[in-house]
């Protein structure tokens, strides 16, 4: 990602009140360091409470495209639009996703204003030919309906992607049960952010929301990562609120998420919580974590001193596969150590394994209830802030965070996320144990620990070295622990 300054290009309604439209997408961009340009498509001429009138500027939108085109944006968020001004609005967007890189567009479908007054009256062409240059929609249950003429969240979802978008967050803000609940729909994939209800109203929810998801994806953040934070960056918004008269409050002084407090609760349909809690580590901060692919390697890390341990055999059709696993965890006991079985859940609950690692492909498959009922622990691979949090709902024995530099040892989900990052995620995991995983070599290794993880996992640093045993030590020297801590 470039050092500059991500701008976003926020085209939507002036609200003279200042608690809604362009004026809190340029607030919302500013504090989460981008910086917003702007193309007024309409005046909604109210206050907090009341509107006045709605003036479409239909004639001049298309001369403040042309104006800001020279400010290549890393992001769109589009806001109340018209008919009229949609072909012009297609043609600028579809001259930006000729161009080499991605600009994701956000859609934030604002039928009427928080204080009633009607901003757009689509038709269902104009939706339809907007919706192909869109890549995130982000309407309330209330527009779900006027724009699909469904009830059911998975059918409207299945509309709007047939459409051409690639993602759907429909906003749970405005229904009455005690959690609000935004439901991502993407293509293969439903991810569902709750959070305890707040009470009171607070304007302008809806377009934060939709432009810190686009201020998030033009810094590199996947779709439901963005949704995560966004959904975050509100729950902040509240506790932060402004009163500006005896009924209206507006968000305060906006910031980055960054209390555990802020997320959500992150899940997806058909993933339950265990009714049994997965048992902790033994050792809370073990340093090293080998990742080795045979029992001949387990076996060397052991015996250099190593405190926890992993067995990953991705292939299920290896020969002599049950025997390994029960030598693995053999080796687990003759050391002391903590070893982790990979994948192979079934064969770790049979042969009475310390603990399962499991990727987020296989968390899908695999039955918690069983692992946790066995009394293993549970190792959780994530890739960012959506998976972070799903994984902390499920109380693991630790999370895997990853991953932090380019890694040549598999394919990976996601763009390397760095020290930075890895430090925001080790401090969403609160107490849960927490291991660094990607592309740490001995170089790295120092700056991946002061982030406060509790273990650094390391795989072809260990497994490429002429003199493995050698390189354990000077690692586990460089963490400043020779042993590990217990409990």
């Amino acid at each position: 990602m470039s050092s500059t300054t991500p701008i976003i290009w926020c085209i939507g309604g002036l609200d003279t009140s200042g608690g809604a439209g362009i004026a809190r997408d340029a607030a919302t961009a500013s504090a989460l360091n981008c910086h917003a340009v702007t193309v007024v498509t309409t005046i909604s001429a109210q206050s907090n409470t009341h509107a006045h009138s709605a003036i479409s500027l239909t004639q001049h939108v298309d001369v403040q495209l042309q104006a800001i085109a020279s400010h290549y944006p890393a992001a769109v968020k589009i806001g109340a639009v018209s008919n009229e001004i949609i072909p012009a609005l297609i043609n600028r967007l579809s001259v930006l996703k000729q161009q080499p890189g991605y600009v994701p567009v956000v859609w934030d479908p604002v039928l009427r204003s928080s204080a009633g007054a009607s901003l757009s009256e689509l038709s269902e062409q104009s939706v339809k030919q907007l919706l192909t240059v869109v890549d995130v929609v982000t309407p309330n249950y209330e527009e779900m309906k006027t724009l699909t003429q469904q009830t059911d969240a998975r059918v409207a979802a299945d509309w709007f992607l047939t459409q051409g978008t690639e993602a759907v967050v429909f906003k749970g803000g405005h229904q009455t049960d005690d959690e609000a609940t935004d439901q991502l729909f993407t293509q293969n994939l439903q991810w569902n952010f709750s959070s305890r209800r707040v009470s009171g109203a607070l304007r302008g929810t809806g377009c934060m929301f939709a432009t810190a998801i686009a201020c998030f994806m033009a810094q590199d953040y996947i779709c439901e990562d963005a949704v995560c934070l966004a959904k975050a960056l509100i729950n902040k918004a509240f506790k932060s609120n402004r009163h500006i008269d005896a009924g209206s409050a507006v968000a305060g002084s906006l910031s980055w998420p960054d209390s555990n407090n802020d997320y959500p609760a992150v899940t997806q349909p058909g993933h339950d919580i265990p009714d049994a809690a997965f048992a902790p580590l033994t050792h809370k901060k073990p340093g090293l974590y080998p990742v080795v692919s045979s029992c001949e390697w387990l076996e060397l890390v052991l015996r250099a001193g190593v405190h926890i341990a992993q067995l990953r055999i991705k292939d299920g059709a290896t020969p002599e596969l049950h025997k390994q696993i029960r030598q693995a965890i053999a080796l687990g006991k003759q050391y002391n150590a903590q070893v982790f079985i990979n994948d192979h859940w079934q064969l770790a609950i049979e042969f009475g394994a310390f603990g399962v690692h499991l990727g987020q492909e296989d968390l899908a498959d695999a039955d918690l209830h069983a692992i946790a009922r066995a009394g293993l622990r549970l190792g959780i691979s994530t890739h960012g802030y959506a998976e972070v949090c799903r994984a902390l709902a499920l109380s693991p024995s630790y999370v895997a965070l990853g991953h932090v530099f380019a890694t040549q040892t598999k394919m990976m989900p996601s763009v390397p996320q760095g020290v930075k990052r890895l430090a925001r995620y080790r401090q969403l995991c609160g107490d849960i144990p927490s291991v660094a995983i990607g592309g740490i070599g001995p170089a790295q290794v120092e700056k991946v620990w002061a982030t406060g993880v509790s273990s650094v996992a390391m795989v072809s640093a260990i497994t490429d070295s002429p003199e493995p045993s050698q390189t354990i030590v000077e690692i586990q020297h460089l963490l400043g622990q020779q042993g590990a801590e217990n409990d």
